[in-house]
């Protein structure tokens, strides 16, 4: 269906700061009481006086039937915005108008839901059939001569509500209605919330776009260059020159490094975050001097909305070594970065108890060459960032976990004891554990692991270490020691 081609650049980009229009009429009580917790299901961000937006900007443009349709996919209520009286009209107004979002609606935008009988000039609410008051129109409107027009809001003139013909794609204003105060009644989401990833993973199979923070399509990719010197000047924060950022649409990503210890990749979005999201990006370092060219996987790097930072392992102090010995001041190296999607998930909370187990499952591991490595998606605890990594050496297997914490706010040390559990086909097949006590994670030592199995043997047939749908099965049980 042509729905499904509508909705591949959605995003969530809404803003709830209204206070613009208070004295735009003084025959008008404006309903600005505030907005309350669980308002709003999602994608809809609650607005004071009750109300739940969701703009799409000019990231996503649609004629007036095909916005509406996406609206209802949106959610079950979903509709393109209805102002029937003058209250809401001034209160969607001062939303538009004091939207401090960097997105931009274009010239024309958005579309509303008031539509043209026939070809009246009289104009009607879409779901009540109420008519428009013709007042709200601008002086010299209507004055389309095509039938059925739609409503649009002139971004370019304090949006001001021109008539259209109702082929013209621009930007859209969904709403819903607002959930009962928590006073009033019990307040649920887990049914849109579930309806809303059932459209996200609807849209991954049916091509190569995907649903995510920041509206732009994936996969996509970019490349920096660090020289030697540039390296070097890292540990020194005021010397010149430092090595360059890479920005990827919403995403910019820096290296970091203190004391000559490992390198970090910091990646940071900035764009609106309206949910909590999962990146997976890859990155291939050819230091083609030291280093056998490799890649990297990270297989879901976690943001929300107070996290918008994550720093992830991507040189060992020992290969630090090595590219500073080897090269020339001038002399760089490459990262190749690919964002390959960012999918909504579940918030996660930082996780105040001692002890967690992990359980993940890594896909395609018979398809990794020599010094691949693929991390899990981070867990939480503490305010480390907890991952799992599977490794290809030369003729082995190793497991890995790796503890990250705060590493731009300075130094850090935390004992960790943990056991790291092969599950030969689910579990059924048998294990292989590997443990220590004690192990001291830090800026300078991110990570421990095990070489479990020889290469030949796990991806031998009938071995049962690699299930059938080609995935390998791994459990850490991790205990943060006081």
């Amino acid at each position: 269906m042509e729905f499904y081609s509508l909705l591949l650049t959605l995003c969530v980009c809404v803003v709830d700061n209204l206070n613009f229009l208070a004295n735009a009429s003084p025959n008008v009580t404006m309903e600005n009481f505030p907005t309350y917790e669980g308002q709003c299901d999602h994608p809809f961000t609650a607005v004071n006086g009750g109300r739940c937006y969701f703009p799409s900007y000019d990231l996503v443009k649609n004629t007036w039937k095909e916005a509406q349709i996406i609206c209802s996919w949106l959610h079950p209520k979903g509709q393109l915005a209805e102002f029937e009286t003058l209250q809401e009209k001034l209160g969607a107004t001062d939303f538009l108008i004091n939207d401090k979002s960097n997105q931009s609606w274009g010239s024309v935008g958005p579309w509303i839901g008031a539509t043209e009988k026939d070809d009246s000039n009289t104009f009607i609410w879409h779901s009540s059939k109420a008519p428009v008051e013709k007042d709200y129109l601008v002086q010299s409107r209507p004055y389309s001569t095509t039938s059925r027009d739609g409503v649009a809001l002139n971004a370019s003139d304090n949006f001001q509500w021109i008539d259209l013909s109702s082929g013209t794609k621009l930007p859209f204003l969904c709403e819903i209605p607002s959930n009962p105060h928590p006073d009033e009644a019990e307040y649920k989401r887990e049914d849109v919330e579930r309806r809303w990833r059932e459209v996200q993973e609807l849209l991954r199979k049916k091509g190569d776009y995907y649903c995510f923070p920041g509206a732009a399509s994936l996969p996509q990719e970019g490349a920096m260059t660090v020289t030697k010197r540039e390296l070097l000047n890292l540990d020194q924060p005021g010397a010149s020159p430092q090595p360059p950022s890479l920005t990827i649409g919403a995403w910019t990503m820096d290296v970091f490094m203190r004391n000559y210890s490992e390198l970090f990749l910091v990646v940071t979005y900035s764009g609106r975050v309206d949910q909590a999201f999962a990146l997976a990006f890859q990155v291939r370092v050819n230091a083609e001097k030291v280093l056998v060219p490799s890649s990297i996987t990270y297989t879901g790097e976690y943001f929300d909305r107070r996290r918008r930072t994550s720093a992830v392992s991507l040189l060992y102090k020992a290969d630090v070594s090595k590219v500073l010995s080897a090269y020339g001041d001038e002399e760089w190296f490459r990262l190749e970065v690919r964002l390959l999607e960012a999918v909504a998930t579940d918030v996660k909370g930082n996780m105040d108890k001692k002890e967690i187990t992990i359980r993940t499952r890594f896909a395609n591991v018979s398809a990794m060459e020599p010094w691949d490595v693929v991390f899990s998606e981070p867990h939480i605890l503490r305010g480390f960032r907890l991952r799992l990594k599977a490794e290809r050496r030369t003729e082995s297997l190793r497991l890995s976990l790796s503890c990250i914490g705060s590493v731009l706010e300075g130094g850090y040390s935390v004992s960790v004891t943990t056991a790291v559990t092969l599950e030969g086909d689910g579990g059924k097949g048998g294990f292989e554990t590997k443990w220590y006590s004690g192990i001291m994670y830090d800026q300078q030592d991110t990570e421990w692991g095990w070489d479990f199995l020889k290469w030949e043997e796990l991806v031998a047939p009938g071995s049962g270490w690699i299930r059938e749908d080609g995935t390998l099965t791994v459990t850490a049980k991790v205990k943060i020691n006081e």
